[in-house]
């Protein structure tokens, strides 16, 4: 990176802002798969349909950053974008055992809003700042800030999850020895997977722990933007102008004379 971009405050705060959104967003968006196909019971192909409202909510968000974007209002388009982020992570806490499609996919249309405008926020400003000339650059930058949030987001939120819900099961009532306590994350893994050949007390039992595990790993990542958006709103706080030290000739009273540029200035 050349010294200016890495001095640059604006191009620093909008990297950390989309390797933050990928590790929410699509580290969120593998979770929800998992629920999709253990807890509502989809294929893999199902699945990924009911993925779909997070792309398609994806692109109202970049419409609305190039609103922001052509008023230069740069500082609220990333606050916004981290606000629907988190907020579509707070509503996805509040998942049950009992919860359906519908709350997933309110969570997935806030997420993907706030992911359309950071993203395209966040191009803009890089690659603003890289110029022509550094036009590679900019889009490597781009790009590897999201494949390190992407890779954050799958392994951090994942072991939250697998943590949360492995902890969780010794709690639960076993039936008949169906659901050992789990002694790792593979051993959970395994009574999830089989969840629908379990007896209904054990069944129960894993959905409960998979569910608190999911509104776990969303309460840790909604923590993880809303930080992020209180850092944005500081880093790119408007920089105080200098003011003018005082000279001799402020002492004088200013005349016409006095305020009209000398033909020998400079």
């Amino acid at each position: 990176m050349d010294r200016d971009l890495r001095g640059d405050r604006r191009v620093r705060c909008a990297l950390m802002s989309s390797v933050v959104m990928c590790m929410a967003a699509f580290g969120m968006l593998f979770l929800i798969s998992l629920y999709l196909q253990t807890m509502l019971g989809c294929t893999p192909w199902e699945a990924g349909l009911r993925t779909l409202p997070m792309t398609v909510s994806m692109l109202p968000g970049a419409v609305c950053a190039l609103y922001l974007l052509q008023r230069s209002l740069v500082r609220p388009a990333l606050i916004g974008g981290l606000t629907a982020l988190t907020s579509g992570l707070l509503l996805l806490t509040t998942v049950s055992a009992a919860s359906g499609y519908g709350l997933i996919a309110a969570v997935q249309s806030l997420c993907g809003l706030g992911a359309g405008l950071l993203a395209t926020v966040v191009n803009e400003i890089v690659m603003a700042a890289a110029g022509e000339r550094r036009a590679g650059v900019g889009s490597a930058l781009h790009d590897a800030s999201r494949e390190v949030g992407s890779a954050l987001g799958i392994a951090v939120l994942g072991s939250v999850l697998m943590t949360a819900f492995r902890d969780r099961l010794p709690a639960a009532p076993a039936a008949g020895g169906e659901l050992p306590a789990p002694g790792d994350s593979v051993t959970g893994l395994n009574a999830l997977t089989r969840i629908a050949d379990l007896p209904g007390p054990a069944q129960e039992a894993v959905r409960e722990a998979f569910a608190h595990a999911l509104s776990t790993a969303a309460a840790v990542a909604a923590g993880v933007t809303l930080t992020t958006a209180a850092v944005m709103w500081w880093g790119l706080r408007p920089a105080a102008q200098a003011r003018p030290e005082p000279s001799d000739s402020a002492q004088e009273p200013s005349g016409p004379a006095q305020l009209a540029p000398s033909p020998e200035a400079g």
